[in-house]
């Protein structure tokens, strides 16, 4: 055999061997959301850099790129509209000015001058939660999954130092992306504030969260009241309905943020039939 010829079979051994492998290899998805972050510094003493105090600012944006018609929405509600290019031009804008505007020469109480600014957007899916719809088989042609997510939970934290304390705020949009809406608790109760069943639920849950007896007395733990408010500030998981509420709201700041989750199970009797219908965009199926 010719040396021509004993280079050939080698040759065409490789080739076949990169062939299966691409032939093999799994096709990637789209990613439905993109992370974004952005960090920045404003100089209170813009004239003396080495020396000035500043402002410190990071925000962990989510931009999500498809399905157009949701990503449009989605943009609106977070962000009015903005790309997060100039979603985060405008936060800085903002924080600037009033950074400097309030610590001016005359502002002597305020025991420093280093500030902090700090938004972090997470987005939580409902697609593999309880009994998942089955999902369209993709064509030949259609080489790209596009995922179904007829619901999600988005969570917005915001921290502020503003020399004194630190200010900590949470926020959940619990989103109906089939019809275009954020889902409020009213669509899930008839009456949410003023049902005495689903107040002396929670307020069980309150006491288990603080250690108390139950049937014990609130204020007999960390609470202001034996009887706080409910929180409109809701989130679903496939366990239950969870309730948050920020520092300072019902019980001293250094108590921290307060969250509890009522199951299912239990406060289903008190839920809607229309509310039951709207958690099936969730993946959360009550009904038998």
């Amino acid at each position: 055999m010719s040396n021509k010829k004993r280079y050939l079979i080698p040759l065409f051994c490789v080739l076949a061997v990169l062939i299966a492998a691409c032939v093999s290899m799994p096709i990637l998805e789209n990613v439905q959301f993109t992370r974004r972050n952005y960090t920045f510094t404003v100089l209170l003493e813009p004239e003396q850099p080495r020396n000035s105090h500043q402002l410190d600012l990071a925000l962990s944006l989510l931009r999500m790129n498809y399905p157009e018609e949701q990503a449009k929405y989605f943009h609106q509600l977070l962000y009015s509209g903005d790309s997060l290019e100039a979603y985060s031009n405008r936060i800085i804008a903002e924080q600037r000015d009033s950074y400097r505007s309030r610590l001016s020469p005359e502002a002597a109480d305020v025991k420093t001058r280093n500030w902090r600014y700090a938004e972090t957007i997470d987005v939580n899916s409902s697609e593999n939660w309880g009994l998942v719809v089955e999902r369209m088989q993709s064509t030949e042609n259609d080489l790209v999954k596009k995922p179904q997510n007829l619901g999600i939970i988005v969570k917005r934290v915001v921290e502020v130092y503003n020399g004194e304390l630190l200010r900590k705020s949470t926020r959940y949009h619990v989103l109906d992306m089939d019809d275009l809406k954020q889902v409020r608790i009213d669509d899930l109760f008839t009456n949410f504030q003023n049902e005495r069943r689903l107040r002396d639920i929670v307020y069980e849950e309150l006491r288990i969260y603080a250690d108390l007896e139950r049937g014990q007395s609130l204020s007999e733990g960390m609470y202001f009241s034996d009887e706080p408010e409910l929180s409109f500030n809701f989130y679903f998981t496939e366990e239950g309905l969870g309730l948050h509420w920020d520092a300072s709201q019902i019980a001293p700041h250094a108590n921290g943020d307060i969250e509890i989750v009522l199951l299912w199970q239990v406060i289903r009797p008190l839920l809607l039939t229309s509310g039951l219908e709207l958690l099936t965009k969730f993946n959360i199926h009550l009904f038998m």
